[in-house]
Formats: C-alpha cells, sequence, structure tokens
C-alpha cells in the first residue's frame, strides 16, 4: 500500500491544511507538494500519534481497530457498509460545508485526519477499492496501540527506534 506522502497525492491544500488543523498543526508550506510533505512528517511524530489517537471518538477508533486487525486494508463495500461513507464533493463545496466539523461517519472522521485513504488495488479477482491506513503510518498505529495495550514503559525504546524507519 502507498505510504502517508502518496496516499495524499491527490488532496488539494485545502485538504492539507483540514487535516493539520484537526491535529493542531500550522502549516507554513503554501503550496500542496510543500504542504504535504511538511504535514507527512508531522502526522509521522510519535508523540503526536500517541495523543491524536487518544481524542478520536469511540466510532473512529473501532474503525481504526477494524483496519489495524485487517492488516490496513478493507474492501472499500465492506468498509463503508461498517463504517459510513465519505461524502463525494469538490473543494469549493468542502470548504463552504465544513465537513470536516461535523462529519457523518467514522469513515469521514478518519478521512479527515488523513489515517484513512481509499484507492484500488490489484487482487486475484481483479482490481478492488480499498479503505486502507497507508504504509508508514500503519506500522507506527500498529505499535502505538501495541503500547496502549501493554503499558507505555514496555514499548518506549521500540517506538523510538521506528522514528529512524519512517
Amino acid at each position: 500500500m502507498p505510504d502517508l506522502i502518496h496516499s495524499l497525492l491527490n488532496q488539494d491544500i485545502g485538504h492539507l491544511r483540514i487535516i493539520a488543523d484537526l491535529w493542531g498543526l500550522d502549516l507554513d508550506s503554501t503550496d500542496s507538494d510543500s504542504a504535504r510533505g511538511e504535514l507527512s512528517a508531522s502526522l509521522l511524530d510519535v508523540d503526536l500519534l500517541a495523543d491524536h489517537l487518544a481524542s478520536l471518538p469511540p466510532e473512529a477508533d473501532s474503525a481504526l481497530a477494524a483496519l489495524l486487525a485487517s492488516n490496513g486494508r478493507i474492501a472499500w463495500a465492506t468498509f463503508s457498509r461498517q463504517f459510513g461513507d465519505i461524502r463525494e464533493m469538490g473543494a469549493g463545496k468542502r470548504d463552504r460545508e465544513h465537513p470536516h466539523r461535523n462529519p457523518i461517519s467514522a469513515a469521514e472522521i478518519l478521512f479527515y485526519r488523513g489515517i484513512l485513504a481509499r484507492a484500488f488495488f490489484e487482487t486475484d479477482k481483479g482490481s478492488q477499492e480499498f479503505a486502507y491506513i497507508p504504509d508508514d503510518l500503519l506500522l507506527l498505529l500498529s505499535h502505538t496501540k501495541k503500547k496502549e495495550e501493554r503499558g507505555s514503559e514496555e514499548h518506549t525504546s521500540e517506538l523510538q527506534s521506528l522514528r529512524h524507519l519512517v
């Protein structure tokens, strides 16, 4: 699966600013390419990620847990039936209506936070659309969840070593 920066390739600067805002970040970049790199680096910070996960509503946490249990991807049709859809809208409508302020589903919550992406991947049955967590974010999420389950001190050094991987 693609990493975070590649998962954000189709997002405009407005969408990137929404993600940054929901994470409590300020983007210094004024163009999409620079903002994508700046945002990706920030979202892959272990401490920021742990804090952000703690603030997710229960329905988003459930959707995230399902994705983690499925190695980071679930067929879109299955995922959207269980966790809701993402409203389709262009940048203008998104900027007028602010769907990230009143998300209609767990899928929208995770999507506007940059945790959930959507793409087509080849399967043995042909091309199929999936909900997925970008690879580098998936690695950190998996270890962060293990840390929560086993206690904070047991995995601290392992998480610190992950910083060098992403």
